[in-house]
């Protein structure tokens, strides 16, 4: 949503009128709340989780990142400017949008270290539905905790990030990779546009596991999307090295419980890898079920697993049916 919403319903002369007579400015944080209206509540507080931390330089990063997008938000819009950008909006060809008052950017980025190989990150994403608000959607990242993630067929996935088609394509991928790697501990979890895994048994970077996952067909863009990194740091703490990032909250205009713990598979030889289970279990697991599963399960989330069932084999069939009564 474009943060010029503030002049919807208002006429083409009439916003041509207001760039020419609006005097005064505003901050921009109050026309980014317009169009990415933050939750009422974060999952994660990482100025509470760095305070905890006995390194004292998460703290300081993270409250340096914050100072700076306090002062960001801060800065003054020009409501002419802004007027001027919502009438060219209505003139201008396929959908192109100036940037007069410099407020398209929106909020910004905030990504900050929280723990060791554990990076926080807020950004503003936008709504599925066409002229409603989005929201500042909240990520995990792990440095060598490696995640799976799989999409199936759905309007709102690129075609190319689709490489399942339902439980019973998961569950034969998901097997087959703990066959070939006996340490690998395979918690997975059905999300409402496909599936994701963590593996709690195995640690690798994802340049290193990039053969795995491609061979266990894991959205490609994903694959590609872990291994990219910059050279950012913050209080000496890099936050843009490559990793595997997971959304922990809901997206806008849909019913989301953002992921939901289906099952765990065991290699011949797993044993749990304490560093992965701590963050997965802390700054995954956690806040997703404090904020939207009861008692650990979403009826939504198994009413869609229900429906997958029959793609399932017998043996997943009735450990699904005990654990959910399905």
């Amino acid at each position: 949503m474009p943060p010029t919403s503030r002049f919807a319903g208002q006429g083409l002369l009439q916003l041509l009128s207001n760039s020419l007579t609006q005097a005064g400015s505003i901050p921009a944080r109050e026309l980014w709340q317009e169009s990415y209206p933050a939750p009422k509540q974060w999952l994660i507080d990482p100025v509470e989780v760095a305070a905890g931390n006995p390194d004292p330089r998460y703290l300081e990063a993270v409250q340096s990142v914050l100072r700076r997008a306090e002062a960001a938000g801060g800065k003054p819009v020009d409501l002419g400017a802004l007027a001027m950008d919502a009438a060219l909006q209505r003139v201008l060809p396929g959908g192109l949008r100036t940037n007069i008052s410099s407020a398209r950017s929106g909020p910004p980025v905030i990504s900050v270290p929280i723990d060791d190989g554990v990076v926080y990150r807020r950004e503003k994403r936008s709504s599925a539905s066409e002229g409603a608000p989005g929201t500042i959607s909240e990520y995990v990242k792990f440095a060598d905790t490696p995640m799976m993630d799989w999409d199936v067929p759905d309007p709102s996935h690129v075609s190319s990030s689709v490489s399942v088609r339902h439980l019973g394509d998961v569950e034969e991928l998901a097997r087959q990779y703990v066959a070939e790697q006996p340490e690998s501990l395979l918690r997975v979890y059905q999300t409402p546009g496909g599936y994701r895994a963590w593996d709690l048994g195995v640690r690798g970077k994802p340049a290193q596991m990039a053969g795995q996952l491609e061979r266990a067909k894991v959205d490609p863009n994903y694959v590609l999307l872990a291994q990219r990194g910059t050279e950012a740091v913050e209080a000496g703490i890099p936050v843009g090295q490559p990793g595997y990032s997971s959304r922990i909250n809901a997206k806008p205009g849909r019913t989301d419980w953002v992921a939901q713990p289906i099952l765990t598979l065991e290699g011949a030889a797993a044993l749990p890898e304490p560093v992965s289970m701590r963050r997965v279990n802390t700054y995954h697991d956690a806040p997703i079920a404090q904020h939207f599963l009861r008692n650990g399960v979403s009826p939504e989330a198994i009413a869609m697993l229900q429906q997958q069932l029959p793609t399932a084999s017998q043996a997943l069939r009735r450990e699904l049916g005990v654990r959910f009564g399905i």
